[in-house]
């Protein structure tokens, strides 16, 4: 549904995703649709993951990593005088 209350077919809402999705370095999630979509339609974010699950059109799921990072204690570097080591850009210099 329009906000002025007319009613629009699904497929009218998927090329408007489709123009959405039409960028770039597209890195855009159904919520982030959602949002730009509710300018100019009645609807939720539920309706659109179904319409944009039908179509292929989500992006793969990200994978969070959880749980505590035993691995920083064993990193630590102890510097015995100023300016030993220098960390530039992910490399080490030990000066």
């Amino acid at each position: 549904m329009k906000l002025d209350g007319s009613w629009v077919d699904n497929q009218v809402v998927v090329n408007s995703i489709r123009q959405l999705l039409d960028v770039e370095f597209n890195a855009l999630g159904y919520e982030y649709i959602t949002h730009e979509l509710k300018k100019e339609y009645l609807i939720n974010k539920k309706k659109v993951y179904r319409l944009m699950q039908e179509q292929n059109l989500l992006l793969g799921k990200v994978i969070r990593p959880t749980g505590k990072r035993e691995f920083v204690k064993f990193r630590r570097i102890v510097a015995t005088r100023p300016l030993e080591y220098l960390c530039w850009q992910g490399f080490l210099i030990k000066g």
